[in-house]
């Protein structure tokens, strides 16, 4: 694989291999790896008020103090809501008042879909402004496709506004030199059940919860580990189309548990 100053995502449903090759990727290539657990991870929106202009103006001028915690992107005034509360505990009407605007979290019935998307494109476009691959090649894990699509399917947004979210998310990477690694099993079944294996039955009925719990999951009627699978089967169809629609190049691999040295010698002959 080329050493020069690239972006790779690598992208796939739960269980499919994102991690195990996401390290390799960044030790074979010396490579700087951003994941989920990265801090400053680009898709982490908890605890962030975004706010309208014509209503920034009026808080503002009641709440002074929100000036220090304020920062603007494309008309929209974002707020760490944490930092506020941690500084100012005894603001419990503000405090009230941005929790009303937190977009990162998908329960939050005051968040137009629209708004969600204003949000958090704006947050995403500003990291990618600030990217710097000077220093040598970066690795993206799941920033891509899996949480942006997660996170609309959360708020039933419709199919075409996934796939056009992702595009002009893509879109913004087109200064750059990029690649993306789709790694995938034989079905969505088993990626989720390796997966379950691998995290615990904890997680497994963590997201099963949390899937069935979201608009997506009551306008579906989504329940349990079926409700779940068929959660991830819509993902999976949903990150294919976009892939097949010539999103970026890009190259899909099946997994399998017996062949990941054969795997990396594939990514290497394809990314050479």
């Amino acid at each position: 694989m080329n050493n020069s100053a690239t972006i790779t995502f690598v992208e796939g449903l739960p269980g499919s291999g994102k991690t195990t090759l996401s390290t390799w990727l960044q030790t074979h290539l010396q490579a700087h790896l951003v994941t989920e657990d990265s801090p400053h991870y680009p898709n982490d929106f908890s605890g962030i008020a975004g706010i309208p202009p014509c209503l920034y103006s009026t808080l503002v001028q009641t709440y002074p103090i929100l000036k220090e915690y304020t920062f603007e992107y494309v008309s929209i005034h974002y707020v760490q809501i944490p930092h506020m509360e941690s500084r100012y505990p005894h603001e419990t009407d503000l405090i009230r008042l941005l929790r009303q605007w937190e977009f990162g979290n998908e329960f939050n019935s005051n968040i137009t879909l629209e708004h969600y998307i204003t949000c958090s494109l704006g947050l995403l476009f500003k990291w990618i402004e600030a990217i710097d691959v000077t220093g040598g090649p970066l690795i993206l894990d799941s920033v891509l496709l899996q949480n942006p699509i997660n996170e609309l399917l959360f708020r039933n947004a419709p199919e075409e506004t996934i796939l056009h979210y992702c595009h002009l998310l893509a879109n913004a990477f087109t200064g750059f030199q990029v690649n993306c690694i789709y790694l995938e099993r034989d079905s969505a079944v088993q990626s989720i059940d390796f997966a379950a294996r691998v995290k615990g039955v904890s997680w497994s009925s963590r997201v099963a919860k949390l899937i069935a719990q979201t608009p997506y999951g009551l306008a579906n009627s989504l329940e349990g580990m079926d409700g779940m699978l068929r959660f991830f089967e819509h993902r999976r169809r949903i990150e294919k189309s976009l892939l097949s629609s010539r999103l970026m190049n890009h190259k899909v691999y099946l997994v399998n548990e017996q062949q990941w040295d054969q795997l990396r010698e594939w990514i290497q002959r394809d990314f050479a």
